[in-house]
């Protein structure tokens, strides 16, 4: 992480490699001088949002605190956001997360909704499933759905992405978007 970007990840940012989509570069790391550093590169390409990844499940990912990893820590992810809003230039780019609600246990998300109300962030994405679920299991939709009430931020849904989204939105009232990975969709037939 303490490096400019790969010959890949730039050939992956570069806006000409874009053009005709909205695309929001997300960041995996658990630093806030990474954090910010890399916001400041990509404001440079022209973005003008940036989403930090805490829904990763990767043991990889999170045996290093990143990712659903850094979930953990409310305090550590607080003083995290604390230093990144302070520091951020919040004008010329936005900042958005996309969160799991939790590591084991679907109740830690009070805690992280307390966190997460505290920051102005352009949209937080909830992936509503705990980080040892990975993929599997139902998404928790009652803890969305209380989450979607009690949030000062615009909410956006992430998971179980295998029904269609009028099916998702008539479960969840006040839902407006929904969330969809490039590589989670599941093509017929392929069994991916």
């Amino acid at each position: 992480q303490n490096r400019c970007f790969t010959p890949r990840e730039k050939r992956d940012i570069l806006p000409e490699n874009n053009r005709g989509i909205c695309v929001v570069p997300q960041i995996l790391t658990n630093r806030s001088d990474y954090f910010l550093r890399t916001m400041k590169e990509l404001a440079a390409f022209g973005y003008q949002e940036v989403n930090l990844n805490l829904g990763c499940p990767s043991g990889t990912v999170v045996s290093k605190g990143r990712g659903a990893g850094f979930l953990e820590d409310a305090d550590k992810l607080d003083a995290f956001f604390d230093e990144v809003f302070q520091k951020a230039d919040l004008e010329k780019m936005k900042i958005s997360v996309k969160t799991r609600i939790g590591i084991e246990d679907a109740e830690e998300f009070e805690d992280l909704q307390k966190v997460f109300n505290r920051y102005p962030f352009a949209e937080v994405i909830i992936h509503p499933r705990v980080r040892s679920d990975f993929y599997k299991n139902q998404p928790n939709r009652q803890v969305f759905g209380e989450f979607l009430k009690e949030s000062v931020n615009p909410v956006c849904y992430n998971g179980d992405i295998f029904i269609g989204c009028s099916r998702v939105k008539s479960r969840i009232s006040g839902i407006r978007k929904h969330h969809v990975r490039k590589r989670a969709v599941k093509q017929s037939g392929t069994g991916a």
